[in-house]
């Protein structure tokens, strides 16, 4: 099920009413995204299915992700796979930062920050940080839009590429837009095995962006 949200809000917009009624100025910049709910009901394995590939999404880093909420949410992942601090603690076990953080944060900085954190996470359950972790990747940037991770060419960035209609969106790790244009404004895309490139119109001037990416042919299956 999909629907209309204005960008950094997590309320949809009603069906039955206008834009007018529901004050959306004209001029607003709106994202037209799925809508996936978590009933409470699931049964505990759709919620660990779910809860496996939203984990696999953070730390590929199809959902970019600051540096704060990467550290947020990898602590909720240990927590889920190890219970308690205390209980990690007597077992011994040595994380890796790739186990838990996108590619940008492995740096043993952040993964004592993580630990930091992880010693504060307290829920009664496994299945209720589960829970927890579903609920808040809700917010990060990539979610509900077809996400793949590109580089830059021109500045060996790692950035993620989004396709939400009517945007196509380039974001940072941090979250940060550093190419956002309209469907309308794209002149042409070309896609390769190895590299994706936009012509966008920038007052009636053509623009190029090419990235590098090892998923160009799920791009082009778009």
């Amino acid at each position: 099920e999909c629907g209309l949200k204005i960008p950094g809000q997590d309320v949809w917009l009603s069906r039955k009413k206008t834009l007018l009624a529901q004050q959306i100025p004209s001029d607003s910049y709106l994202h037209f995204r799925r809508q996936i709910y978590l009933p409470d009901d699931l049964t505990k394995a759709t919620i660990f299915l779910d809860y496996l590939e939203a984990v696999d999404k953070v730390v590929s880093g199809m959902y970019t992700c600051n540096r704060s909420t990467a550290i947020n949410l990898a602590a909720l992942q240990l927590f889920v796979s190890y219970g308690q601090y205390r209980s990690y603690m007597k077992k011994k076990l040595l994380v890796k930062p790739e186990e838990c953080l996108p590619k940008q944060f492995h740096d043993k900085k952040m993964i004592s920050e993580v630990f930091e954190q992880y010693q504060t996470v307290k829920y009664h359950s496994r299945l209720e940080a589960k829970h927890v972790y579903l609920n808040r990747i809700k917010t990060l940037p990539g979610y509900g839009k077809t996400v793949f991770p590109v580089e830059y060419e021109s500045k060996k960035q790692n950035l993620c590429i989004s396709f939400s209609f009517p945007f196509v969106v380039v974001e940072d790790s941090s979250s940060m837009t550093v190419v956002a244009h309209q469907f309308r404004e794209l002149k042409e895309w070309r896609v390769s095995l190895t590299t994706f490139s936009i012509d966008v119109s920038i007052n009636k001037v053509i623009k190029t962006f090419t990235f590098n990416t090892k998923r160009g042919s799920e791009i082009g299956e778009i």
